[in-house]
């Protein structure tokens, strides 16, 4: 796909990938709800709506690829760039979340502070995981440079 300049249009997918996404966890959680409470049917559906949902964020993903935002990490397109953008994503996140920590710390709520910690740490160990997956490619001489 072409790379779209900077537009109304990229914020709308920006927006529309949020909703989406938002969309599709509220569904799954519905559904387990539906579950607990022995609603199957209903859980059926919001299952199928929780899917759908997810379908079209992912399309709308697909379509920010070639815009350069924070959101999609710039993916290089190739399995090396990729691990390393997730890697470096992971980093971001992990950093984003320590500062969202601090400020609800500041601000009084330890819950979500604490919410917010555990997110950060989990990030780090999420690039942690992706380096040694992409060191473990290298090594095994299945990607490099120019492949």
């Amino acid at each position: 796909m072409a790379v779209i300049p900077v537009s109304q249009t990229e914020a709308n997918l920006l927006r529309a990938l949020i909703s989406e996404t938002l969309a599709s966890r509220r569904c799954e959680t519905l559904a387990a709800a539906c579950e607990a409470e022995d609603h199957e049917h209903g859980a059926v559906i919001l299952h199928s709506l929780a899917q759908r949902r997810a379908g079209h964020a992912e399309e709308h993903l697909r379509m920010l690829d070639g815009f350069a935002d924070a959101l999609t990490g710039g993916w290089a397109g190739d399995v090396r760039g990729d691990l390393c953008a997730a890697v470096a994503s992971e980093h971001e996140r992990s950093a984003l979340y320590a500062g969202m920590a601090r400020t609800a710390r500041d601000e009084g709520f330890n819950e979500i502070a604490d919410w917010f910690e555990l997110l950060a740490k989990t990030k780090r160990s999420h690039a942690q995981r992706l380096q040694r997956a992409l060191d473990t490619l290298a090594e095994q001489g299945l990607i490099g440079f120019g492949k």
